[in-house]
């Protein structure tokens, strides 16, 4: 009695959803899908439907897991095996491309744990985060708001409530907010990527990785919007814990140098982008390496952008002859490698032709002035 009741609160509020029921039961009536006395159990049905799923069989798969949720009608309410019915059933639809049914079935498994967890709500975080990565992934963003403020509101009161957070949630925030980020809606990627380092903070050594990781995500962001000096602070922080952490040579803690050496090029801190990469380029010296091969590059850059074409020459030149023993004489990587070389060896041979003008004119300004000189004392 009280099963048929949770059937039809969920009938009342996923109406499509209803319509997939009465398909779903209708295999009692189907002969060829009848349910033998060998096969009613749930668990049987739905390991079965799993491990078919897991095969690429769909077809069969779809069978035994729709045979499984019927199964469920006789289950309590405060059964969780309903949810996982819809979970695969939802699976199922993701992998044969029908997104908006398996929409309607992840949204009902997630109804359906909301009313199993009612005073635990929190529980419910890690699928709600991947009902909103699900939503992004397949053009349902605009479904997307309500449930990632729901989220955050739920770990929110746990924090107000002095109660301790679980690293799940941090994950979950730094998943979603991935996901907001890359569609440019910074307001909530912000919250939800603070909201991760929150978390760790608690929860973390002050020197752990994943923090690393977060500040990072908020340095980037920080990018985005325009705020290099803000983003500065947070790529030094990611990169000092990562050095504490990996060795110097490993390609985490080059690709954090070059992400602060860049972004203190843009604020034209030559000073402290040039000391960071020389300090990469000692390190990796012995490599024949990508690391160093970029790293002997981006000192190109740099040097180029406060026109020392001499020494931007130097390093294009030495980045073209490693390049050459690491990815071969005739590789296409080596083609911007050599269109540097040659923009920079043309902007030296420009700024000498400059210089001689200039020497040029300044010599003949200073004959005309000694003639008038001149001129003028014999007047």
């Amino acid at each position: 009695m009280r099963q048929s009741k949770t059937f039809k609160t969920l009938d009342n509020q996923f109406g499509l959803l209803a319509a997939m029921f009465a398909i779903t039961f209708a295999v009692f009536t189907n002969p060829l899908l009848a349910l033998s006395s060998a096969d009613k159990n749930w668990d049987d049905l739905e390991k079965s439907g799993i491990a078919a799923l897991d095969a690429n069989d769909y077809g069969i798969a779809e069978q035994l897991l729709r045979k499984a949720l019927a199964q469920s009608k006789d289950f309590r309410p405060s059964d969780m095996r309903l949810a996982k019915s819809f979970a695969e059933l939802g699976r199922l639809y993701t992998i044969r491309g029908q997104f908006s049914k398996a929409a309607l079935y992840f949204e009902a498994e997630l109804k359906v744990k909301e009313q199993l967890l009612s005073k635990k709500q929190y529980e419910c975080i890690p699928t709600i985060a991947s009902l909103i990565q699900f939503y992004f992934n397949h053009g349902m963003q605009h479904k997307s708001d309500p449930l990632t403020e729901k989220m955050l509101a739920l770990i929110d009161n746990r924090s107000k409530k002095n109660q301790v957070p679980v690293i799940e949630w941090a994950i979950s925030c730094d998943a979603v907010g991935d996901c907001y980020y890359s569609a440019n809606n910074f307001t909530l990627a912000d919250k939800l990527f603070r909201t991760a380092l929150n978390i760790k903070t608690t929860l973390l050594s002050r020197n752990h990785l994943s923090l690393a990781n977060s500040y990072e995500r908020l340095g980037n962001l920080n990018l985005k919007k325009n705020d290099p000096n803000e983003a500065e602070r947070y790529f030094f922080s990611a990169l000092r814990i990562t050095e504490k952490i990996l060795p110097p040579e490993s390609h985490e803690v080059y690709m954090r140098l070059d992400k602060l050496a860049k972004c203190l090029i843009l604020q034209k801190k030559f000073d402290q982008a040039e000391k960071l990469y020389l300090q990469e380029k000692n390190v990796t010296q012995d490599l024949k390496s990508d690391e160093r091969t970029n790293t002997l590059f981006a000192l190109g850059c740099l040097y180029t952008d406060e026109h020392k074409y001499k020494l931007a020459q130097t390093y294009f030149q030495q980045t073209l002859e490693l390049a050459k023993l690491y990815y071969g004489a005739n590789s296409s990587t080596l083609t911007s490698y050599r269109e540097k070389m040659a923009l920079v060896t043309s902007a030296q041979h420009q700024t000498a032709i400059n210089k001689e003008s200039t020497a040029a004119s300044q010599k003949s300004d200073k004959t005309d002035v000694t003639f008038v000189l001149v001129t003028q004392k014999n007047l």
